[in-house]
């Protein structure tokens, strides 16, 4: 008899959870300023800036900030009418590939002014720093089957390599490839893959393969190096 209840029957008390690995990753860089208190967006705010509130965020992004149009896309939108703030998000991208633990937030009020921003976004070009996919012939980065297999073996998890099997969904909206993990046992949902970045502490930028996989009662989302090698990141949903 299976050892993992369905959805239906998971307890949700986070007290009575089984306790995974302990949650970790890279801590990066990451600002944050008001107008109310920064020098920096007082003097941008004293310029004249018109346009939609996207358009004023974006050039926001790439005079003050200076990130190129290249390096981050629009990842989401809306406004609070109630107190007449437009939240503009931008994820950052290296060659069109999401680094996942980078965000770029601007806020917006009805006037076109820079209420508060903030920015960890990966900014360097080096290529030392940048260690990027591999489409070469002769590539070492292995498929996302086998970087679940890492996780799982990193998680302690009891599963049968042989019946896991892959495919490739098509996200138009994100603009992005999601890679589908079929035949795990443990999982009461999808589980998914795909391929980001990740920046770490030391300033280098890791090919990294994303993977979000509901297993039981844990809801983890983790990222295994490219070359299949190391658990670079995890975090569980249930915990939080």
């Amino acid at each position: 008899m299976s050892s993992f209840l369905p959805p239906t029957c998971i307890n949700t008390r986070r007290d009575l959870l089984p306790q995974g690995p302990k949650d970790f990753g890279p801590r990066v860089p990451s600002k944050f300023e008001t107008s109310v208190n920064s020098a920096f967006l007082k003097q941008y705010n004293a310029g004249s800036h018109s346009g939609s509130p996207e358009e004023i965020a974006r050039s926001f992004v790439r005079n003050a900030l200076h990130i190129s149009d290249d390096r981050c896309v629009k990842s989401n939108m809306y406004t609070d009418s109630s107190i007449g703030l437009t939240h503009v998000y931008f994820q950052p991208v290296v060659d069109g590939i999401k680094v996942s633990n980078g965000e770029i937030a601007v806020h917006v009020d009805r006037s076109g002014r820079i209420v508060s921003y903030s920015d960890s976004a990966y900014r360097s070009t080096e290529a030392s720093k940048m260690h990027l996919w591999d489409e070469s012939a002769g590539s070492r980065d292995v498929d996302a089957r086998s970087a679940f297999l890492r996780l799982a073996d990193h998680l302690r998890l009891s599963v049968n390599a042989n019946q896991i099997t892959q495919r490739i969904q098509e996200d138009t909206e994100k603009n992005r490839k999601l890679y589908i993990l079929d035949g795990i046992a443990p999982a009461h949902q999808k589980v998914t893959a795909e391929r980001t970045y990740l920046q770490m502490e030391d300033g280098t930028l890791e090919a990294a393969w994303q993977i979000e996989a509901p297993l039981g009662v844990n809801h983890y989302v983790a990222h295994v190096s490219a070359d299949g090698e190391r658990v670079l990141a995890q975090w569980n949903r249930t915990k939080q």
